[in-house]
């Protein structure tokens, strides 16, 4: 989800909110969310996709068609939206879009590979990473207003954007395994942890990285960025999906969580309390924070999507409930829900 500024949020959530308070079968057990039983509240207070089949970029009542591959939210520049498209035609490239209110779309990147794209706060320019065929990675940042590379960086290993605060771009990086963050005034590459970073939250100065691949073992651990040392939480069973807008709770899915998506996610505090778990009714989808407490959740049943918005056991619906295209039923992977 993408996060309006603190003070926009702030006044945006001083509207009480008409919850349900989902009790679990017993106690310390996972709360089930049922789409059906779910009281409508607020809508997000950050502009998100809307799922399903409806192809609407929503912002409160503001509603925006966008075409129907496009799949994420980069950020906003003033009050237009930055979206990422995968690829549609055969040149295999992808697109970002900038989306005015009144529904003007104009293209402002298109490459390969922009999945990690990530804008700065005031959407003024966007930072990527370009994959070689030798083992290097090629860093750009754009001009979103004319598109042009302003900026370009080459480095080892293959690495991914991870956040992008204007001046600092922090990457992931493997073979060799590291964090790194480059600097623009510089133009320096410098070593931040020798983890496999995965999610960072510069705002907020949080890192969440692998100790090696977690298929192989490795286990998350939880940081300041300024400070990798500085270790907040460790779990060798689960990851960091989405940080609160001041770092201190985090939610997080099973550190193998692939294919169709996971069915529990876990809400927690940064140094790892344990404050709730949610099981899908079938399964989740992108998880986000809009404030410092409530968690959004994209969740599906069988026939169904919404987004769903919880803090501890209260629980409603932020979006209009609608259906979706189910999976391919020889593409459907078990959702599992560990114990």
């Amino acid at each position: 989800m993408i996060r309006t500024p603190r003070a926009v949020l702030a006044a945006l959530l001083t509207v009480g909110l008409a919850a349900a308070v989902l009790s679990p079968a017993t106690a310390g057990a996972p709360v089930v969310i049922d789409l059906g039983s779910l009281p409508r509240g607020a809508p997000p207070a950050v502009p998100y996709l809307e799922g399903g089949n409806a192809h609407v970029l929503v912002d409160g009542t503001l509603r925006i068609p966008v075409p129907d591959n496009v799949i994420g939210l980069v950020g906003e520049v003033g009050h237009d939206y930055l979206v990422w498209a995968f690829a549609k035609g055969r040149d295999g490239k992808e697109k970002i879009f900038r989306i005015s209110p009144d529904g003007t779309k104009k293209l402002v990147l298109k490459a390969r590979a922009l999945y990690d794209a990530q804008a700065s706060p005031n959407g003024s320019a966007i930072a990527t990473s370009a994959i070689g065929t030798t083992r290097q990675t090629t860093l750009k940042v754009y001009d979103v207003s004319t598109g042009a590379v302003t900026r370009k960086r080459t480095m080892p290993g293959y690495g991914t954007v991870l956040d992008f605060d204007g001046n600092r771009v922090a990457v992931g990086v493997n073979n060799p395994n590291k964090t790194v963050t480059w600097s623009l005034a510089t133009d320096t590459v410098t070593k931040v942890s020798s983890g496999i970073g995965y999610s960072v939250d510069l705002a907020s100065n949080r890192l969440a990285r692998f100790t090696k691949d977690p298929y192989a073992g490795g286990c998350t651990v939880v940081s300041t960025f300024s400070d990798p040392t500085t270790e907040l939480w460790t779990s060798c069973r689960e990851r960091v999906e989405a940080w609160s807008t001041n770092g201190t709770r985090i939610a997080t899915v099973d550190a193998l969580a692939d294919g169709l998506g996971p069915g529990r996610a876990w809400l927690r505090k940064t140094g790892g309390r344990l404050l709730e778990a949610y099981d899908a009714p079938y399964f989740f989808g992108r998880l986000g924070f809009e404030d410092a407490t409530h968690v959004l959740m994209d969740t599906y049943n069988r026939t169904k999507y919404a987004i769903v918005r919880c803090d501890g056991t209260t629980c409603e619906r932020a979006s209009r409930t609608g259906s979706y295209d189910a999976p391919l039923r020889t593409a459907r992977v078990p959702v599992a829900r560990p114990s």
